[in-house]
């Protein structure tokens, strides 16, 4: 079954596809969808990873052992199943910086289930994976390497680590300089060039052809991915509503105006992100995770507690499970909301999962 507690309308189906923006030297993108797919859909299950060296670079980058026990993972999704006949929203999906675009599968997959389309790009240089027909490309070094040094720079004018911790004056301080905020512009470009890339194949003929709903385009994303879906639509109005899981305000966004669409802040200290650079917006609403930390936006905890993977550091005194429904049935919720039109469930979702999370704004 799908991992949320709504009834899947929809069997789901994944697959990848490749992009290359010529208009940016020839910079190559995988993209991992998902989608509604017919009742009697059979096949292999999706893959979490596509190159068996990918677990050892996740657990290096993220500073973990034993993570080769993560080998193998596979979601719910058929792999390469036809499409469901009918019209969806679709959303876009940015992952974490070092991570993966399938680092939530659960949640694409519950969003399929109820009949989304949704694009999750791998962030070329910027991720652990990004799975090509012809290679894997990993993680660029000098990036990387710049964003450790950052990391310590943080460390020694602050003296902790916990960028969440130094209180919201240090925090706007921080993004306003830090050497990240150059890479908000070419993942925004990404994320405009794949929506961009979707519509071309859509009208060129392909096997969602007509299944994407571009007049109802969502995003959302976690950690940097999470700035990056805060950042976009104040350059792309064709995106109507958006959600960040735990990510920090980068790209300059205290010098921009207020979001001009629905917005969902979900974060371990969202009442900081929030006073660090958000501009108060009636439609913005956040939710405060205040036994999560920063690991626990994603399913790696989860994963890891399956596989016996011992991981600290990133993941709080929360249950793994609970978590990861809380923030399904919020992003459902959210989603149905603002792309459908329908009545939202917010008030019931936080009474379920009081020990969770607790609303704002």
């Amino acid at each position: 079954m799908i991992y949320a507690d709504k009834k899947p309308v929809y069997a789901v189906g994944a697959r990848n596809i490749e992009l290359c923006d010529g208009a940016r030297g020839g910079r190559r993108l995988s993209v991992r969808l998902w989608y509604p797919a017919p009742a009697d859909a059979r096949g292999e299950p999706a893959p979490v990873f596509h190159d068996p060296g990918t677990p050892a670079v996740l657990g290096q980058t993220q500073g973990f052992s034993q993570s080769e026990r993560l080998n193998g993972l596979h979601g719910q999704a058929v792999w390469q199943a036809p499409a469901q006949q009918g019209v969806f929203p679709l959303l876009l999906f940015s992952h974490g910086y070092s991570l993966f675009n399938t680092q939530n599968t659960i949640q694409c997959e519950a969003l399929a289930g109820q009949g989304y389309v949704i694009a999750a790009i791998a962030h070329t240089g910027d991720c652990i994976e990004a799975a090509f027909s012809d290679a894997t490309l990993r993680l660029n070094p000098d990036r990387y390497r710049q964003s450790l040094e950052e990391s310590e720079v943080f460390l020694r004018r602050y003296g902790t680590a916990d960028v969440y911790s130094v209180g919201a004056d240090c925090l706007k301080e921080w993004f306003a300089g830090s050497i990240q905020n150059r890479y908000c512009d070419t993942w925004r470009d990404d994320v405009i060039f794949v929506l961009d890339g979707l519509h071309r194949l859509d009208q060129s003929g392909w096997f969602l052809t007509g299944c994407a709903d571009f007049s109802r385009t969502g995003i959302f994303g976690m950690s940097f991915g999470g700035s990056t879906a805060f950042y976009t639509p104040h350059f792309d109005s064709r995106f109507k509503a958006c959600v960040n899981l735990d990510g920090a305000l980068f790209g300059g966004q205290a010098g921009l105006p207020p979001l001009p669409i629905p917005a969902l802040l979900c974060g371990q200290r969202a009442d900081l992100l929030r006073d660090s650079g958000l501009p108060p917006h009636s439609r913005t609403a956040c939710i405060l995770f205040p036994c999560a930390e920063h690991g626990d936006f994603t399913h790696l905890p989860l994963w890891a507690e399956m596989r016996g993977v011992p991981i600290t550091g990133s993941t709080g005194p929360v249950d793994n499970s609970r978590m990861q429904r809380c923030l399904t049935a919020l992003l459902i919720d959210f989603f149905d909301t603002h792309l459908r039109g329908k009545g939202s469930a917010l008030d019931d979702i936080a009474i379920v999962f009081s020990r969770e999370m607790r609303i704002l704004s």
